[in-house]
């Protein structure tokens, strides 16, 4: 009897460390993925005010459809972050 639960002990023991070991792994993939996300965010903000400048004049139709299109890029991108985002921790909850 004594043998069996310490068995017991010894396998319960490890399935706790295994699933702990499993959840850190998890949430250090999540972290790196909601830093991915920051990233690129802020990649598509530094894209936007330089796709901006190279517009010219705010005064012009022109100007104003160029500084549109450059946000409109930039909402883009940001939202591909964000499925990039859910799709690495969505992979990462199936592990």
């Amino acid at each position: 009897m004594h043998k069996t639960l310490t068995a017991l002990f010894a396998a319960s023991a490890t399935v706790l460390c295994l699933g702990a070991h499993a959840d850190d792994a998890t949430r250090q993939a999540d972290k790196q993925a909601n830093a991915q996300y920051s990233a690129a965010k802020k990649r598509a903000d530094a894209n936007e005010d330089l796709n901006k400048a190279k517009c010219g004049s705010s005064w012009t139709r022109a100007g104003r459809a160029c500084k549109s299109d450059a946000s409109a890029e930039a909402r883009k991108e940001k939202a591909d972050a964000k499925v990039e985002q859910v799709n690495r921790k969505n992979a990462n909850d199936g592990k």
